[in-house]
């Protein structure tokens, strides 16, 4: 380009052979068939993913609603396979201690032994009592955790048959088929 001499626009980009030999022998109508057909895919591709993080959080939300019962009932579990009363259930065994003692002041040495026996057979009592509450409340957070993972699974079912559904219409629109005819 010199001085003085007029910029003559450049020619339009000539189609690529790729292009021109995909688009051999299609109509305008097919192009733009294929073209909102290739933008719809491109959308619902989009919305499925999404759909299944939605899933998916909506699930590790559930979870974490039962992760306190399960954090709850394995350290009763653990404090009563160590010998460790609650603090409800060490006040109960000290009333009962205070009233055996009672008794063992008007029965005397015999009476001891048997108060003895007797408190250590409510404090075992207690203990297994709050291993099994223990486990209890664990079972409820395994409960809702094993719901979250059911509900998972049927929200991801769900996705994946809505993404399928919707991609066989689409592969009808872009072959021209009508949707009626499923």
């Amino acid at each position: 380009f010199e001085l003085g001499q007029v910029a003559q626009p450049s020619p339009a980009p000539e189609k690529s052979s790729f292009l021109k030999d995909l688009t051999k022998g299609l109509s305008s109508q097919d192009m733009i068939r294929l073209g909102l057909a290739g933008g719809l895919g491109t959308l619902g591709y989009a919305k499925s993913k999404q759909a299944a993080k939605q899933a998916q959080q909506a699930a590790e939300e559930q979870k974490a609603l039962g992760a306190p019962y399960q954090a709850k009932g394995q350290e009763l579990v653990r404090a009563a396979e160590a010998g460790e009363l609650t603090p409800t259930s060490q006040q109960a065994l000290q009333a009962t201690q205070a009233r055996l003692a009672q008794g063992v002041e008007q029965r005397g040495g015999v009476g001891a032994q048997q108060a003895a026996a007797q408190l250590e057979a409510f404090r075992q009592q207690l203990l297994q009592q709050q291993y099994n509450y223990g486990l209890q409340v664990a079972q409820i957070g395994d409960s809702i955790a094993i719901g979250a993972i059911k509900t998972g699974l049927q929200a991801d079912q769900a996705v994946q048959q809505a993404t399928s559904q919707f991609y066989t219409s689409l592969a009808m629109v872009a072959g021209g088929l009508p949707l009626a005819q499923r």
